[in-house]
């Protein structure tokens, strides 16, 4: 059998902070893959804006 260590928070800080570090890790890989995206359609991009600002 496998052992399964539970995380047990102390206090409530412990527990925003734990989510803050996951929420900034999950932010980070949202920016760079934007970013790939925008960099892949660039030329989309531009002509989709340029629609709106002739």
């Amino acid at each position: 059998m496998t052992y399964i260590k539970h995380k047990r928070y102390r206090t409530r800080k412990d527990i925003v902070l734990s989510f803050y570090k996951k929420f900034k890790v999950v932010l980070w890989f949202m920016l760079i893959a934007l970013s790939i995206l925008a960099w892949m359609y660039r030329v989309s991009l531009t002509d989709y804006l340029k629609t709106y600002f002739y």
